[in-house]
């Protein structure tokens, strides 16, 4: 996995989606302070699908979820320079939806997949060494994301772009809206 750091832009490339049609973005702080308020076990996934806690996490700005993820290696970028990589005249947007939130409490986010919502406290080591990550200082941001193509060393590549900057207002994406790529 290829990593470029700017303290404003992070790219990792080669990142897989566990072979589930979802990435998953959140201060990992966050989602175990929103696990312990409600008294949920390591098995986060079945009360976030079963329950009205699925729909809380997002619009708390605790997760983040992109659903429609395809099975196949994403460029990844995190972006906090107020400009869109994605924007350049040579790369194609297909998708692009703002209004998510994000609380970050322990100034790290990190992109990771379903698995480790099923065996959360196990998983949370491996998570941490494993799945791209991103520094931030704590607040309460607004991410918009960005998914389509980039043209990276003269190939197409499927590319997934957080830009994320201050949060203005309320959580108001759609939180069901698929990121599908062909």
């Amino acid at each position: 996995m290829r990593v470029d750091v700017t303290e404003q832009i992070r790219i990792y490339d080669e990142v897989l989606n566990d072979l589930q049609d979802y990435f998953l973005l959140a201060d990992l702080q966050t989602v175990q302070d929103f696990k312990n308020r409600h008294a949920i076990g390591d098995d986060m996934l079945t009360p976030m699908v079963t329950t009205e806690l699925g729909d809380r996490i997002v619009e708390e700005g605790a997760l983040l979820p992109l659903p429609g993820i395809a099975n196949h290696p994403y460029t990844v970028i995190f972006n906090r320079s107020g400009k869109p990589v994605l924007e350049a005249a040579q790369n194609r947007i297909v998708h692009r939806q703002a209004g998510y939130l994000l609380d970050v409490t322990s100034e790290r986010i990190f992109l990771f997949t379903i698995p480790y919502l099923r065996h959360w406290d196990s998983g949370l080591p491996h998570l941490k060494d494993h799945r791209p990550s991103f520094a931030l200082p704590n607040g309460m941001y607004g991410v918009e994301v960005l998914a389509g193509y980039a043209l990276i060393d003269g190939d197409e590549e499927t590319v997934i772009e957080f830009v994320i900057g201050p949060a203005d207002g309320g959580f108001h994406a759609d939180f069901n809206y698929r990121y599908e790529l062909e």
